[in-house]
């Protein structure tokens, strides 16, 4: 009995496994320039936006650590009720821009499974 609760064991697991969605490959997407671009005080990620956009359907249903291999450490992590979050990646951020012009993110809501839901770009007015 103790080896078919072994092999039950291993089964499921390998099972579990296989059921992980594969990492995408997100294509002319400049991945360094987006990590060196914090709070997009460079201006970078600004101009990588609109092919990340192009390509959220491939960020849907991912993990958080999913998300971060491919779009790195976010700028500020936010809970929310029944177990959400939201990951934010500043494209301009008042840190690096006193300017009068809005202020944009990019944020990814996170379901209580830890998968990615919603990918929207919010704009902010500066204060």
């Amino acid at each position: 009995m103790s080896r078919l609760k072994k092999f039950s064991f291993l089964f499921s697991l390998i099972v579990l496994l296989g059921c992980t969605n594969p990492l995408p490959t997100l294509t002319s997407f400049e991945k360094e320039k987006w990590e060196e671009d914090k709070h997009g005080c460079f201006g970078d990620r600004e101009l990588i936006l609109p092919n990340l956009i192009s390509q959220k359907e491939k960020l849907l249903t991912l993990t958080e650590g999913q998300i971060m291999k491919l779009l790195g450490k976010p700028d500020k992590i936010q809970l929310y009720q029944r177990n959400q979050k939201f990951f934010m990646y500043s494209i301009n951020s008042i840190e690096c821009d006193e300017s009068d012009r809005s202020l944009r993110e990019l944020i990814i809501r996170f379901s209580a499974m830890g998968r990615s839901q919603e990918i929207t770009i919010e704009s902010i007015l500066n204060p």
